[in-house]
């Protein structure tokens, strides 16, 4: 099977997202199987950056780049090197006009197309394929779909011009001939209701995974706690998220407050992590009508190591992430994956990846907030099942079922017999 990996989202500074990072392992699944040939494609003016991304992170794999090897494509590509790195109009128009002009070359090269035709599969991890891919024919297409949060909450991003236009883009352009994948059940049906033209069999549910490194630690984790000045003498509960109004974090650390408030409690702190903290003080000093005496049961750290992250999940007392909507919801499966306790939203794909080893609750609830916390507080029992349960639940997650049933999908579609899918 002979597939064409689109990974210009590694071409864009490495910048790593949540997107990212699923495109990452599903490359990475899909260059360890044998009788694949593999190669990725990108814009002439993301070439330099992906191909950084490979020799760094899949070097042992040895990825290709398609059209790489192609004289003029080359001479592209360094000339969008050669622009500056600002943000300017003029660059981004100038690179857009190069990456035109490389269209036009693949279209019309018979040395391009001779390529394109030795591949069975275009699989993108997050967008419409180019030009140059839909007219290829007899090239089967897949596209792996995230979530429909722009048209959930338009309300919430107005700015976001750039991203809209590629989501509507996307869905407009959906068809009853290519093939998709989902990464839950929610955002499968969300896709369905938006797509007319997309059949139910055309879209295959993945569940995603998140990296080997989440996993139950024992040992102290005093220097982790310290590195983050976080005290070592009380009890904490995490987050982390963003401050956008849909992760619903107000909520969360208002009704943390009227739980410590109402119960008395001295030995409990919440910790926040990813939140800006200027924004967060802002908002929640007008939800609070300018209360002050939050500040000494929150803790905002900000940005966390990737290597911290597993240290902190594991000694939190349990992880809040009652958000409006999620596409996934990965940070739940992370703090499972390390044996932490969680309350989740009762809503979009959160049942789907907590099911029963977790607290869920209505988002919009002030007195289910509190109460779980009161649950968790006081039943020590309790949550020591929990925390058992979300290790359990988060072992039915990995990169590597994600890729069978990928791949098992891809040998359906194109013929092969395709065998062990046990999604």
């Amino acid at each position: 099977m002979k597939i064409i990996f689109d990974g210009s989202i590694f071409g864009d500074g490495g910048v790593r997202t949540g997107v990212f990072v699923v495109a990452w392992n599903i490359l990475k699944e899909l260059a360890q199987q044998e009788g694949i040939k593999l190669i990725v494609y990108t814009d002439v003016g993301k070439m330099p950056n992906t191909r950084v991304v490979l020799n760094n992170e899949f070097a042992d794999y040895k990825c290709k780049i398609l059209f790489e090897n192609l004289a003029f494509i080359r001479f592209l590509s360094k000339l969008c090197r050669l622009l500056p790195q600002e943000n300017l109009f003029w660059i981004k128009a100038l690179k857009r006009i190069i990456t035109f002009i490389s269209y036009l070359y693949i279209f019309f090269s018979p040395r391009a197309r001779k390529q394109l035709k030795d591949y069975d599969i275009f699989f993108s991890p997050d967008k419409m394929y180019p030009f140059v891919i839909k007219k290829e024919k007899g090239m089967k297409k897949f596209i792996f779909l995230h979530d429909t949060i722009l048209y959930k909450f338009p309300e919430y991003y107005p700015q976001v011009h750039w991203y809209n236009y590629r989501t509507r883009n996307l869905i407009n352009n959906m068809n009853g001939e290519d093939y998709y994948f989902a990464n839950s059940l929610c955002t499968k049906n969300d896709f369905l209701k938006l797509a007319k033209k997309v059949s139910d069999k055309q879209i295959t549910v993945v569940p995603l995974a998140c990296d080997e490194k989440f996993r139950h630690h024992d040992e102290q984790q005093t220097k982790v706690l310290k590195k983050y000045h976080i005290p070592t003498d009380k009890k904490y509960i995490f987050s982390l998220c963003s401050i956008e109004p849909r992760k619903n974090l107000i909520r969360a650390v208002e009704t943390f407050l009227e739980f410590v408030e109402k119960n008395r409690i001295k030995d409990m702190l919440y910790v926040l992590g990813g939140a800006e903290w200027n924004s967060f003080a802002e908002q929640f000093m007008q939800a609070r009508n300018s209360n002050e005496k939050w500040e000494k049961y929150v803790i905002q750290i900000g940005y966390v190591e990737d290597m911290d992250l597993p240290y902190l999940y594991s000694k939190a007392q349990w992880f809040v992430y009652t958000s409006q909507y999620e596409g996934f919801g990965l940070p739940p499966l992370e703090a499972m994956s390390c044996g932490c306790p969680v309350i989740v939203s009762n809503n979009s794909s959160l049942p789907e990846v907590v099911g029963d080893a977790g607290i869920l609750i209505p988002w919009d609830s002030d007195v289910e907030h509190i109460r779980a916390y009161e649950k968790y507080y006081y039943e020590d029992e309790f949550r020591h099942e929990m925390s058992i349960k979300a290790l359990k639940q988060a072992e039915k997650f990995s990169w590597k079922n994600a890729g069978k049933i990928i791949i098992n999908r891809m040998k359906e579609v194109i013929g092969e017999e395709a065998s062990g899918c046990n999604c």
